[in-house]
């Protein structure tokens, strides 16, 4: 079955509305089985990204995605977001600090059948890491 590039938009959407509302399963049912997750230099496959995922909600309950750009080409969907959420969970180590973060995060798609088969993510850790208290040494940037 051919998706259009609409309806691969209309899936990123869902899913990550879906997220908000708490449905970390979704992921199972938008990725393909052998999905590969670039995320910065890691690569992640499916199992490991919908743990990330939970991880990051976990430490992040209420986050939210604020879409900044949203568009298709072929079997790709970029988007570009401005995520919030509020640091009530243990994150990278970190107790919670109840501190609210912004940051933002590029992400592009790519579809099989309807699916997500790759990701390739970019977010900003370092803005992020900072809004959280932590401080890195000058010559670590």
């Amino acid at each position: 079955m051919s998706q259009t590039t609409e309806q691969n938009m209309e899936l990123v959407q869902r899913y990550l509305a879906e997220a908000d509302r708490g449905n970390h399963e979704i992921l199972l049912d938008v990725m393909t089985e052998d999905v590969r997750v670039h995320f910065g230099e890691a690569e992640l496959d499916r199992d490991t990204c919908v743990a990330t995922f939970k991880s990051f909600y976990a430490a992040f309950p209420d986050l939210s995605h604020e879409f900044q750009d949203l568009f298709a080409t072929g079997d790709r969907v970029v988007l570009r977001a401005i995520d919030r959420g509020t640091h009530r969970g243990e994150f990278m180590g970190l107790p919670p600090t109840g501190r609210s973060v912004k940051f933002s995060v590029i992400a592009i798609f790519r579809f099989e059948e309807g699916r997500i088969a790759e990701v390739w993510e970019e977010v900003d850790m370092l803005g992020l890491l900072g809004q959280l208290g932590v401080s890195l040494p000058p010559d670590a940037t």
